[in-house]
C-alpha cells in the first residue's frame, strides 16, 4: 500500500454520521467530536440500542478499538430492526478497517450496504462504496473488484449531487491522476475542484483534509517547503479548533517528514516529539511505535547511536503493547463468534421447525388434494347420469314451453282485441254521448238567467268537458296497435306523439340498437306496461318533460323513464293506487323486474330490464 493511501485511510477514520439524531448527524460530519462526546456521555438524547452503537462509533473514531469492539460484539442482533442492523455492520465494519482485518470490514460493509438499501438511504450506501474501495488496497483482497466500487461511488454522488462526496471524489482523481500524468498539473486541478465543493458546503473537516492534502502536494511531488508548511499548518489550526488530535499529530508527522527530506533531521526529531506530545500513548500504540521507529533512524543520521537504541527499544515496546491490544480483541472477537454461531445454530434450529411444519402441511395437503379429487372424479360421474336424465326432462320441458308460449300469443291476442274494442265503445259510443250532452249544455248555458245557477251550471260544463278529454285520450293511447310491420320503438314513438298532441308534455326518446326484433308477447306485454307508466304521468306526475331511453344489450332489453314531476312517496304508493303493483305483476310474469327511483318534487325515474 502507497504511502498516500495509508495517510488517505488515516485520515477518514472520523468521517461518519449517525441519521437516527440530528445533532450527532451534523457533529459526526463535521468531526465536532467534543459536542458528540457531550450528547453521548453528558445528555440523555439517546437511550437503548442507538445509545450503544453512537458510543461505540465514538470510541472507533478515538481509535479506542478495544472499547469499541466490547460493545459492538455484545449486541445480539436478533433483536435489531433493519435500520439499526445497517449502523451496526457499518460500524464494526469500521473498527475492523482501523484495526486492519480488512477482510471482516469488507464482509461487514457489504451487509450494511445491502440494509442501507432495504432503508432507502443512498447516502451512506454511497459512503460504503468509496471505504470498501479503500479496504482493498492491499493487492491480495480483492483488488480484481476494486475499481468498480470507486465508479459506482462517482455515479451515486453525481445522481445525489452531493457537495462532500463529490469533493472527495475529486481528492480520488487527483491521486489516480498521479499514476498517468508525472506533472502532476491534473493532481492540482482535481484538489482545487474539491476546494471549490467545499466553499459551497462549508465542511471544515473536510477543509482540514483538504489542506493536509495540498501541503502532501508540496512535499512529496512539487517540492515547496515553505507552501508545504504553510498547509499543513492550517489543517492544524482548524483540527485544534474541531478537537481532531489524530489530525493535529498527522500533520506534526508530515512536517517532521518535510524536514527530514532535506536532512533536518534534528527538526524531524522535535515535530515528532510534538507528534508523540499529541498521541494517547495508551491506545496509539501503532503510531508510536512508527514514529519512535523513525525517530530511531533521525538519531542514527546524526551519529547519536545510543540514543536511537532508546527510542528502538521504546518502539518495540509499543509494538508489543499493540499485539496485546489485538489479542484482547480477537478474545473479543472469539467469544462474538461463539455467541453468532449460537444464533446461527438458533436460526438453523427455527428453520427445520420450519421446514418440518412445511412438509407436514405440505403433506396434509397432498391427501386433501388427492380425497378433493377423486370426490370430484365421483361428482363427474354422478353429473353426466343426472345431464343424461335432466337432457330428456329438457326436451319435454321445451315442448311444453312451445306449447305454453302459443297459448300466451293466443291469450294475448285475444286480450289485444277485447281491449281495441273496449276502445272503440269508449271513443264511438260513450265519447260521441258525451259529445252530445256537451252539445247540448252548451245550448242550455246560454239560456241561463239567474247568475247564481249559470256558475254551478258552469262548473258542471267544465267537469263534463275534461271528462270527455281524458276518455278520448285514453281511447287513442289505450287502443295503440302493435302490428307485425311495427316494430316496439316504432309503436312507442307513436304512443309518445298521441300523450304529446293532447297534453302539455314534451317527450325525448333515446334508444340503441332499437332494430332488434323481440317476441311477440314480450313486445305486447312491454308496450301495454309503458302504456300504464305514460298514463300514471298524465295522470299524476305534473311533468312538462319525460325522457325515455331504450337499449337492446347482451340478451336483455332495458327501459329507463324518467320525468320532471312531482315525485311520490314509493311506499304509501305502493299500497294505494297508480297500478304499481299490476305493473310488477306484469313484469314478474316477462320474467323481468322494475327498480324506482323518485323523491317528493325531485321527479321520478323507472327502471325496466326483461330477458329477451
Amino acid at each position: 500500500m502507497s504511502k498516500y493511501k495509508l495517510i488517505l485511510l488515516l485520515i477518514f477514520w472520523v468521517h461518519f454520521s449517525f441519521a437516527q439524531n440530528k445533532s450527532l448527524d451534523r457533529f459526526f460530519k463535521r468531526a465536532q467530536l467534543d459536542s458528540i462526546e457531550q450528547i453521548v456521555f453528558n445528555e440523555n438524547e439517546l437511550s437503548g440500542i442507538e445509545d450503544q452503537l453512537v458510543t461505540a462509533n465514538y470510541y472507533t473514531v478515538q481509535k479506542k478499538l478495544e472499547k469499541s469492539f466490547e460493545i459492538l460484539l455484545s449486541i445480539d442482533t436478533l433483536q435489531l430492526s433493519n435500520k439499526n442492523l445497517a449502523y451496526y455492520h457499518h460500524f464494526l465494519g469500521k473498527a475492523y478497517d482501523h484495526n486492519s482485518n480488512f477482510d471482516l470490514a469488507f464482509k461487514h460493509y457489504q451487509k450494511a450496504q445491502k440494509r442501507y438499501l432495504d432503508i432507502g438511504d443512498k447516502l451512506r450506501y454511497n459512503d460504503l462504496n468509496l471505504d470498501i474501495y479503500y479496504t482493498m488496497f492491499d493487492p491480495t483482497f480483492y483488488s480484481k473488484s476494486q475499481p468498480k466500487y470507486l465508479e459506482a461511488y462517482a455515479e451515486n454522488a453525481k445522481k445525489l449531487d452531493n457537495l462532500n462526496q463529490l469533493c472527495f471524489l475529486e481528492i480520488e482523481k487527483a491521486f489516480n491522476s498521479i499514476e498517468v500524468d508525472t506533472t502532476y498539473q491534473d493532481f492540482l486541478t482535481h484538489l482545487n475542484k474539491a476546494y471549490d465543493y467545499n466553499s459551497q458546503d462549508k465542511n471544515p473537516f473536510t477543509l482540514g483534509i483538504l489542506h493536509t492534502y495540498k501541503g502532501m502536494y508540496y512535499t512529496d511531488y512539487i517540492f515547496d517547503k515553505d507552501s508545504a508548511k504553510y498547509y499543513y499548518n492550517k489543517g492544524i489550526r482548524i483540527n485544534r479548533k474541531l478537537g481532531l488530535q489524530n489530525k493535529i499529530r498527522l500533520a506534526y508527522h508530515n512536517l517532521a517528514e518535510l524536514e527530514r527530506i532535506q536532512g533536518n533531521h534534528s527538526k524531524a526529531i522535535n515535530y515528532a516529539k510534538m507528534t508523540i506530545k499529541q498521541s494517547n500513548k495508551s491506545i496509539d500504540h501503532d503510531l508510536s511505535a512508527y514514529v519512535y521507529e523513525l525517530m530511531a533512524e533521525d538519531f542514527m543520521a546524526l551519529k547519536k547511536p545510543d540514543s536511537a537504541y532508546v527510542y528502538l527499544e521504546k518502539s518495540m515496546n509499543y509494538l508489543d503493547s499493540l499485539n496485546a491490544q489485538k489479542q484482547n480483541i480477537n478474545l473479543t472477537r472469539f467469544q462474538a463468534d461463539k455467541k453468532e454461531k449460537e444464533n446461527l445454530i438458533l436460526t438453523q434450529k427455527n428453520e427445520q421447525n420450519r421446514i418440518v411444519i412445511y412438509s407436514t402441511f405440505g403433506i396434509s395437503a397432498v391427501l386433501l388434494l388427492l380425497s378433493f379429487l377423486y370426490y370430484q372424479n365421483f361428482k363427474r360421474q354422478q353429473l353426466i347420469k343426472q345431464q343424461k336424465s335432466q337432457l330428456k326432462i329438457n326436451r319435454t320441458e321445451k315442448k311444453l314451453k312451445e306449447q305454453e308460449l302459443k297459448a300466451i300469443d293466443a291469450l294475448l291476442e285475444g286480450q289485444e282485441k277485447e281491449r281495441q274494442q273496449i276502445a272503440s265503445d269508449l271513443h264511438d259510443h260513450v265519447g260521441a254521448n258525451l259529445a252530445s250532452i256537451s252539445a247540448y249544455f252548451e245550448v242550455l248555458k246560454q239560456k241561463m238567467s239567474n247568475t247564481k245557477d249559470a256558475e254551478v251550471f258552469a262548473k258542471t260544463y267544465e267537469l263534463l268537458r275534461s271528462t270527455y278529454k281524458d276518455i278520448r285520450g285514453l281511447s287513442h293511447y289505450k287502443n295503440s296497435e302493435m302490428i307485425a310491420d311495427k316494430i316496439f320503438f316504432v309503436a312507442l314513438k307513436d304512443l309518445c306523439q298521441q300523450i304529446e298532441d293532447l297534453h302539455e308534455i314534451k317527450f325525448k326518446i333515446h334508444s340503441f340498437n332499437t332494430n332488434q326484433k323481440i317476441p311477440q308477447h314480450l313486445e305486447v306485454g312491454l308496450f301495454r306496461i309503458l302504456q300504464e307508466l305514460l298514463a300514471n304521468v298524465v295522470k299524476h306526475a305534473k311533468a312538462q318533460n319525460v325522457e325515455i331511453h331504450v337499449n337492446f344489450y347482451d340478451g336483455s332489453l332495458n327501459i329507463i323513464v324518467e320525468d320532471d314531476g312531482v315525485g311520490f312517496d314509493v311506499e304509501k304508493i305502493e299500497n294505494n293506487g297508480m297500478g304499481l303493483s299490476s305493473i310488477k305483476k306484469r313484469l314478474e310474469s316477462l320474467k323481468g323486474d322494475m327498480q324506482i327511483d323518485t323523491r317528493i318534487n325531485r321527479g321520478t325515474t323507472i327502471i325496466l330490464d326483461v330477458k329477451l
